[in-house]
């Protein structure tokens, strides 16, 4: 199974060797929120949302992609920005190791939704296209 997962996870690298993370932007696309994850459940419980993580790291080619196209779609941000507190965390910083190790991610990219009491409602496990990501969604909304 390890040896499946690197594979794959070497299959991702070839599409860039150096990104920038996702960060909260002012333009169109998903408006990843600048909090740490404890705050975005906070959050989450204030204004009755799932939390919405995308995990990622930065050597990851499929993770820049997401960026790059998915959380760029129009449809994909207004129903991510409406309907959920969305973060994004780096597995090889800090806070995304702990958050990592505490959930046992060693996948990416990865989409978590997560209620605010901090439990899993849903894992969704590698590179997914606007409408398929939506599809993935609507049992949320």
């Amino acid at each position: 199974m390890r040896i499946f997962q690197i594979f794959l996870l070497t299959l991702f690298i070839f599409g860039s060797a150096f990104t920038t993370a996702p960060v909260k932007t002012t333009s169109d696309g998903v408006q990843f929120q600048n909090l740490t994850f404890n705050e975005a459940l906070e959050v989450a419980k204030k204004e009755n949302k799932m939390v919405f993580v995308n995990v990622y790291a930065l050597w990851c080619g499929a993770c820049d992609l997401m960026k790059e196209a998915t959380y760029k779609s129009k449809d994909v941000a207004n129903v991510v920005n409406n309907n959920f507190i969305p973060i994004s965390l780096d597995v090889e910083q800090e806070e995304g190791m702990a958050f990592a190790k505490k959930y046992e991610i060693d996948f990416h990219p990865l989409v978590m939704i997560i209620s605010p009491d901090g439990k899993v409602q849903k894992s969704i496990f590698g590179y997914k296209k606007d409408q398929v990501l939506l599809e993935e969604l609507k049992d949320f909304l």
